[in-house]
């Protein structure tokens, strides 16, 4: 029968848990894409961070690196991610008494950041471009990356935007290293 062990160390902080287990039939049409540790079915709803809330510091959890995929709906060829109204709901790797603007793509987001593939902005602030040439220069590879206090695709922008993304399956990817600070970034 499968076990599930957990190891936790110091005593700084309280440690809970609430797991639900369910095992899925191989061949089912609900199997989760290979390489998805989150898998959500409903056409709408809410994503957190393993972390979100705990302590209501914004902390995120070092050295994490997964995939959140998403079942597509029938008929559906895009799907949108944005960031809730609840307080500072995205917050990658900023220090929280700078300014709360975003960034995006590979020379500002270099040690934590998601990956929502063939992410543009579709809501509030400056559209993303790609390109037209393959790029030359790490700074002209914008898209993809995001991380800053503001989920938008404009890096520097002080507001939200709504994310599209047409890659399928529908997924984005959680990258975080070991590499932050320990104390007073936010991180």
């Amino acid at each position: 029968s499968p076990t599930l062990a957990i190891t936790t160390t110091g005593t700084l902080i309280s440690r809970y848990w609430r797991i639900r287990v369910d095992q899925i039939y191989c061949g089912e049409l609900f199997t989760p894409p290979h390489g998805c540790t989150q898998f959500f079915m409903s056409e709408s709803g809410r994503v957190r961070s393993y972390n979100f809330g705990v302590n209501d510091n914004y902390h995120h959890l070092a050295d994490q690196d997964y995939a959140v995929c998403f079942r597509r709906a029938r008929g559906s060829c895009k799907i949108s991610y944005s960031a809730s109204e609840e307080g500072e709901s995205f917050w990658v790797s900023r220090n929280p008494t700078a300014t709360a603007y975003a960034s995006a793509g590979e020379s500002t987001c270099i040690a934590d950041f998601l990956i929502i593939p063939r992410g543009t902005n579709g809501g509030a602030g400056t559209q993303c471009t790609s390109p037209s040439a393959p790029p030359t220069t790490q700074s002209q590879v914008n898209l993809g990356r995001f991380c800053g206090r503001r989920l938008n695709c404009a890096s520097s922008s002080l507001v939200n935007s709504i994310i599209y993304s047409d890659f399928v399956p529908f997924n984005f990817h959680v990258e975080m290293n070991g590499a932050e600070p320990t104390t007073g970034v936010g991180n």
